[in-house]
């Protein structure tokens, strides 16, 4: 029984180290033509000596403007990375925003947010 505390313990402390960072942390659009489309991609890196289990990728952010692109969803070994493709697409004059959330194994959640303006020339 000891063996087993100690090696769960053992396997919580060390994927506690485990970490995603992503290559933004904020990604703006600017100004973007009503009906027009723009594409930006971030990188999201395992950067620690642990594998990493990405579990959700989300996107909190007015869906008729914003759409993601992404291949990130499982095991991102140790120096692994993936690309998350943001496309932001305005349709009204307005100012759009909102957050891309990830969730992974380590319980950690990072977030991106992301925002562009709907503009008319």
């Amino acid at each position: 029984m000891k063996y087993i505390v100690l090696l769960g313990l053992i396997t919580f402390c060390l994927s506690s180290f485990a970490e995603i960072e992503p290559s933004e942390s904020y990604i703006d659009f600017w100004e973007v033509e009503i009906g027009e489309s723009e594409f930006m991609d971030f990188e999201l890196v395992n950067n620690h000596p642990f594998s990493v289990e990405i579990l959700n990728v989300d996107l909190n952010a007015d869906f008729s403007a914003f759409d993601l692109n992404e291949n990130c969803l499982g095991i991102l070994a140790p120096g692994e990375n993936c690309y998350i493709e943001v496309v932001f697409s305005p349709q009204e004059l307005d100012n759009y925003w909102g957050s891309i959330d990830i969730e992974t194994s380590t319980r950690e959640w990072v977030q991106v947010d992301v925002q562009g303006d709907g503009v008319r020339w």
